[in-house]
């Protein structure tokens, strides 16, 4: 009998055990509906749970135009354009998006220069009804200045709304010419009607240009994250909570304490779901710096953060991303220069923080013209979409599995 409760109780762990073992994800190349020279993807969940692709490509006339694609299970739809233009500001580092509304509303913004200076540009917000097929006339949720306004993070909210947070240079005077005073941290509540609810300065003195990362919370508070930066030129990440009816005081995730003369352009990531809110983010703190990407996960819908822990192997470049899953896991994506050439890796973390293995999705030059990868959940799965640099450049997308 004592032999036979040990081998059941032996039988029984194994199980469990199975049972909680992740099998290796598997990456699967998706032919993207792009013409050649694409580039500045950007993947996103919707809130109908279909993912999205957009992503920026020339005009045979001339300018750009914006572009997306839905996927439909094993592949993408074939693309619609959102809008087209010749006096774009087109950057490989700040680059449009799209959001969809819970009730199928389609919002997208790109960017728009509006003065001589190499940084006066300006977002252009627009939403769709109908699927894509019509987009409203465009209108900017800041003021006229002609400064720098982008690097856009967008989340849709109840009531046929969208929360948009950007970084905001109305005090730097001409874009980066004449620097007069800090980028700021915006924010504005714009409904699909054009209307501008409200307008908000979340934080008055940001990195400059550093992406933003914006998710909404199980219990329906939004959670942006952003690089900080101090009078001492510290630029870690903090966070800023909006209830409702106010944003919350900016608090850093994590004491790295990287003291930086200039920015990195390596902005944090954010996924969530339900009250579990995971951030993602480089870091190189040191007198002799030590690049890592971080990752840390909130319990309590983004008011409070755990101990990061690092998923980096080797000496990796940043320009992360998350995807978040009903499980509590996420997995983070980054661009990686350790291994003798740069590769785009991922790598899950369960719940209880655990690592999983390296994943490689691609190779990439890891220049600048390889943009920043995207990724996005459906399911147990991540859509991830980089740039492929080239004459011309194209981007291409790939699905993560086990």
């Amino acid at each position: 009998m004592r032999i036979r409760g040990c081998s059941l109780l032996v039988a029984l762990i194994s199980a469990v055990l199975g049972a909680c073992r992740t099998p290796p994800d598997v990456v699967r190349e998706i032919e993207p509906p792009a013409a050649p020279g694409s580039a500045e993807p950007s993947v996103e969940t919707g809130a109908d749970g279909r993912v999205y692709l957009s992503w920026i490509e020339p005009v045979a006339s001339g300018g750009h135009a914006l572009r997306f694609a839905a996927w439909e299970g094993t592949r993408w739809s074939g693309a619609r354009t959102v809008a087209h233009g010749t006096d774009w500001f087109v950057n490989w580092a700040d680059f449009p998006s799209l959001a969809v509304l819970e009730d199928g509303t389609l919002a997208a913004h790109w960017l728009r220069k509006t003065g001589a200076g190499p940084y006066a540009y300006a977002v252009s917000l627009s939403f769709s009804r109908d699927g894509g097929r019509s987009w409203s006339s465009p209108l900017s949720p800041h003021d006229a200045s002609p400064t720098e306004h982008g690097f856009v993070s967008k989340v849709p909210i109840p009531g046929g709304r969208i929360a948009a947070v950007w970084l905001d240079g109305r005090e730097t005077g001409a874009g980066h010419e004449g620097h007069s005073g800090p980028m700021t941290l915006r924010s504005a509540i714009v409904a699909a009607s054009g209307e501008i609810e409200r307008a908000d300065l979340i934080d008055g003195r940001v990195c400059d240009c550093c992406q933003t990362a914006a998710v909404r919370a199980g219990d329906g508070g939004l959670v942006v994250a952003y690089r900080d930066r101090s009078e001492g030129e510290i630029r870690d990440i903090a966070v800023s909570r909006f209830d409702g009816e106010r944003w919350s005081e900016p608090r850093v995730v994590h004491d790295d304490g990287w003291k930086m003369p200039g920015c990195p352009v390596n902005g944090p990531a954010l996924a969530a779901a339900g009250d579990r809110v995971w951030i993602a983010w480089f870091t190189a703190p040191g007198e002799e710096p030590t690049p890592r990407v971080r990752v840390a996960a909130s319990r309590d819908g983004g008011r409070t953060f755990g101990p990061p822990s690092d998923v980096d192997a080797g000496r990796p470049a940043g320009r992360v991303d998350l995807a978040a899953f009903d499980d509590g896991s996420a997995l983070v994506t980054w661009i990686d220069d350790g291994r003798g050439a740069s590769e785009i890796l991922a790598r899950r973390v369960t719940a209880g923080g655990a690592l999983g293995p390296l994943v490689r999705i691609a190779s990439t030059p890891g220049s600048r013209a390889a943009g920043f990868p995207r990724s996005a959940a459906h399911g147990p799965d991540v859509l991830v979409a980089w740039t492929e640099p080239g004459d011309p450049s194209r981007i291409r997308t790939a699905r993560l599995g086990p």
